[in-house]
C-alpha cells in the first residue's frame, strides 16, 4: 500500500499507488516516534512523504490524489506538510514550491511550538532557494515569533546561515 511504499522509500511504487488508488492518500496513519522517535503521530501519507524527503513527483502525485492534505495538521505538533518538508535539509526546493502552491497560507501557520515552516528551514540549513520561496510566498513569515520568542532571524543567526539568507 501507499504507506508501506513511503516507509520503504519506494518512490516509484508510492507515485503509482497515489495515482491508481487515490483513496489511500486520504488514510490517516498512526506513526509511533514520527518526530525524533519520541511522539506518536496521526498523519497523512503527504506528511510521511515530506518527512522521508520523497521526490517532487511522489509529492505531486499524493497531492493530486488528495489536495486537502496540504491543509491537514498531523496530531503530535499540529504540523502541516510544509512544516514537515522544511524540517529536512535534503528536501528538494521543488517539493517546497509544490506545497506552497497547494497551500500558500501554510507559510504563516504556526505549529504547537509557534514555529512557522521558515523556522524549520532555517534551523536545518535549508537551501537559500527554499528560504526565498517561503519569503516570496509570505513576506510576513520573517516576523513570526515562536513560543521561545525566536524570530526566523534569530534561528538563521544561531544556525550559521549565510549572509545572503540573513539579509533576505
Amino acid at each position: 500500500d501507499l504507506s508501506l511504499a513511503l516507509a520503504t522509500l519506494d518512490w516509484n511504487r508510492a507515485t503509482s499507488l497515489a495515482k491508481a488508488i487515490p483513496a489511500q492518500a486520504e488514510t490517516w496513519l498512526k506513526r509511533p516516534g514520527f518526530f525524533d522517535g519520541v511522539k506518536t503521530s496521526h498523519c497523512l501519507p503527504l506528511h510521511e512523504a515530506c518527512i522521508t524527503t520523497a521526490p517532487v513527483t511522489t509529492v505531486h502525485a499524493i497531492l493530486g490524489a488528495y489536495p486537502a492534505a496540504a491543509r491537514a495538521k498531523e496530531s503530535s505538533y499540529s504540523r502541516l506538510p510544509l512544516h514537515c518538508a522544511c524540517r529536512r535539509i535534503s528536501t528538494d526546493p521543488a517539493v517546497v514550491r509544490v506545497l506552497i502552491g497547494a497551500n500558500r497560507a501554510a507559510c504563516l501557520v504556526p505549529d504547537d511550538l509557534g514555529r512557522l515552516p521558515i523556522h524549520y528551514a532555517l534551523s536545518n540549513g535549508a537551501d537559500p532557494v527554499v528560504i526565498h520561496a517561503l519569503l516570496t510566498a509570505a513576506t510576513a513569515s520573517a516576523r513570526g515569533v515562536d513560543t521561545a520568542g525566536w524570530t526566523p532571524l534569530h534561528v538563521a543567526c544561531a544556525s550559521g546561515a549565510s549572509v545572503g539568507v540573513i539579509t533576505a
